[in-house]
């Protein structure tokens, strides 16, 4: 396979930076750097290392659901030694932690839907804006949205340091007046969009739980919080919309 392939699928970046991994002379083959986008690999005889650490090719794609509770970071090492994504992985994942990238941060006060995976090429398809990915979003706030409100929800709202990219917004039921509650969904996501969007508008954030990622929802995985699995073919599919 060719070497940005072959890093992207060990999980060192996605595609389209294993490219520019390569390009910037930071990848050796057999002991010879490489810059040569074309390069070739055999993932059971060649030696690839990335800054002289060696790449070992993953024995298998591996994707993985989490419904992340909320208190839990989503980082490799945390300074503050809080509980770590990485620590809920079950024992037949946890030696592959190193090769596990995440699709998008939640903070350590989000709960929901994280995907995890050595595929770098499929993390990149969730993220980025181009894809057109959803990402879903169940929030309560202190009070309710205006129409005003939610109406530069859909326009897309200037943060200062950007602007956000126009949103679907609706009222999901049972709430009430102290308590609303709100359906977001979003093809971008920055870091800490939807709490900044809110803050933006006034309103204070009671909690938010991202509950799916393309056309794969919490409901139908049926995971309790904390709860890790692999998911299948279809699944995968379901994420982008492409074949897995």
């Amino acid at each position: 396979m060719r070497i940005a392939h072959f890093l992207s699928r060990a999980g060192v970046a996605s595609r389209r930076k294993s490219e520019d991994i390569v390009r910037q002379g930071r990848v050796r083959l057999n002991g010879e750097t490489v810059e040569d986008l074309a390069t070739r690999v055999d993932p059971g005889a060649d030696e690839v290392t990335v800054d002289h650490s060696p790449v070992r090719p993953a024995a298998e794609r591996i994707v993985l659901a989490m419904n992340k509770p909320k208190g839990v970071v989503v980082t490799r090492h945390d300074p503050q030694r809080r509980p770590t994504v990485y620590g809920l992985l079950p024992k037949e994942f946890a030696p592959h932690a190193g090769a596990l990238a995440y699709a998008g941060r939640l903070d350590a006060f989000t709960s929901g839907l994280l995907i995890l995976s050595n595929d770098g090429d499929l993390l990149n398809r969730i993220m980025h804006p181009s894809h057109g990915v959803r990402k879903t979003y169940h929030c309560s706030v202190d009070t309710p949205l205006s129409e005003t409100d939610m109406k530069a929800l859909r326009e897309g709202l200037d943060l200062g340091d950007f602007r956000a990219a126009s949103c679907e917004v609706s009222e999901l039921p049972g709430g009430g007046q102290r308590s609303p509650q709100y359906e977001l969904i979003l093809t971008e996501g920055k870091k800490r969009e939807v709490r900044r969007m809110m803050t933006a508008l006034g309103k204070r954030i009671n909690w938010l739980r991202r509950v799916a990622v393309g056309g794969l929802d919490l409901r139908r995985l049926r995971l309790r919080e904390g709860e890790v699995r692999a998911l299948s073919d279809p699944e995968i599919q379901a994420l982008t919309g492409k074949k897995a």
